[in-house]
């Protein structure tokens, strides 16, 4: 609770943990601002701002559970709030002013810590719709540059209609994450720019389901994106779409389960 978060004071604040996907989740837990948080967002009598803690349900609403705006978020111990359903996000919210925060931790299945990641990363085959090879010194488009987190472009599509890059893996697998990143700027591929896409699994019905659409904002290129997946695939990629000709280029895709 020392170093948390803290909004600015507007209409509809919020603090945000967004899962990536909708996971099933046990509890969340959630503690004021501590004393020594910087800024004065703790005094005596406001330890976080009014707020109320929310999940969205499948439906898309928001479902309150645990109304703080009287009596305000303690900030000497953790609250536990049962949730014991799927969501992709939970926040701590204020319809009006500021929101903030000292912790806000989501748990799923036997306890796991949605913000302690784990398990094995899995090897798998690179499968690409098409390579660009007029930069061959900076884009590789190989497994072993697509693994690292060195901040350099590893892989990148001619531009095309239904262009992807495939993490391809040897059968089904339980997938508990992907972390993926866009890369630095190189050979003209300007990022965010040429990684608008949606990242997808393949399940085992052969449908592909999107975890996350990049298509507007394009996959950040300064910090890895995580990705929870939760199921059995034996693919993951990074699709452009079917409507457009555009090229796809990113730095990082890792799988693991």
């Amino acid at each position: 609770g020392n170093h948390g978060a803290g909004t600015q004071s507007r209409s509809n604040s919020y603090i945000e943990a967004y899962l990536g996907g909708y996971q099933y989740v046990s509890h969340v837990e959630v503690k004021g601002c501590a004393r020594n948080m910087a800024g004065g967002w703790h005094s005596a009598n406001c330890n976080a701002y009014p707020c109320i803690v929310q999940y969205r349900n499948t439906s898309g609403g928001w479902v309150q559970l645990k109304d703080f705006t009287s009596s305000r978020m303690p900030s000497n111990y953790i609250t536990r709030l049962n949730v014991a359903t799927s969501t992709d996000c939970v926040r701590i919210y204020n319809s009006s002013g500021y929101a903030s925060c000292g912790t806000l931790r989501v748990f799923g299945h036997g306890g796991h810590y949605y913000g302690h990641y784990h398990g094995s990363m899995i090897p798998y085959s690179l499968a690409m719709s098409s390579k660009y090879t007029s930069a061959p010194g900076t884009i590789r488009n190989t497994y072993n540059d697509l693994i690292s987190d060195d901040g350099n472009m590893a892989a990148a599509t001619n531009a095309a209609t239904g262009g992807y890059i495939q993490a391809s893996l040897a059968t089904y697998l339980h997938v508990t994450r992907i972390e993926i990143k866009s890369g630095a700027v190189s050979s003209g591929f300007t990022q965010p720019t040429y990684s608008k896409c949606q990242v997808q699994y393949l399940n085992t019905s052969s449908q592909w389901i999107t975890l996350r659409d990049f298509t507007t904002t394009g996959i950040p290129k300064d910090h890895i994106t995580v990705i929870p997946v939760g199921a059995s695939t034996n693919a993951v990629r990074v699709y452009g779409g079917a409507s457009k000709s555009v090229y796809l280029a990113i730095g990082t895709l890792r799988v693991f389960g």
